[in-house]
């Protein structure tokens, strides 16, 4: 989880009709995903350096189109990209020189384990380390909470500090 990097995990295509292509990073920031989603077929090219691709699939759904790219980092620099060839359009995941740009230009730090796996590390300022504190604890609460009113004020105050922490 982080506060300011992938905050946004998406590119929205501009109209509700049009792609929209999202980033996400699991396993305690070493597994990444580029996904594409659109009501229509869409015509794309992958392109990928730096990476070693765990899987990689286009699949069509009674509603929903979708190219799929799931990767470890390998390499110092690289990039994992979507190019919608009829926009033109990029959207594009890039990292070098020990840091990472996600799809709207936060940045992070790259860090490589002992075990060769590279991971994204936020680096925050001491203030934004107090807010994203704050911000844990109260969704800690948010999950056990069962009032539903109580929930949504829980809500509520996460969302003001997400906004404080930008």
């Amino acid at each position: 989880m982080y506060f300011k990097f992938n905050r946004n995990n998406c590119v929205e295509g501009g109209e509700l009709d049009s792609p929209n292509t999202f980033f996400n990073i699991e396993g305690e920031g070493t597994f990444f995903n580029l996904s594409t989603l659109s009501p229509e077929e869409v015509d794309y090219t992958l392109s990928y350096e730096g990476v070693k691709v765990l899987k990689e699939k286009a699949e069509w759904g009674e509603d929903i189109w979708g190219v799929d790219l799931d990767w470890v980092i390998t390499s110092p620099n690289g990039y994992a990209k979507i190019t919608l060839n009829d926009s033109g359009e990029v959207r594009e995941v890039r990292w070098e020189g020990g840091k990472i740009t996600d799809l709207n230009g936060e940045v992070a730090w790259l860090l490589k384990d002992p075990r060769g796996f590279y991971s994204v590390m936020e680096v925050l300022s001491e203030g934004e380390k107090g807010l994203f504190d704050e911000y844990k604890r109260l969704k800690q609460i948010y999950l056990l909470a069962e009032d539903e009113d109580f929930k949504f004020h829980v809500h509520k105050k996460m969302m003001m500090l997400l906004d404080e922490g930008v």
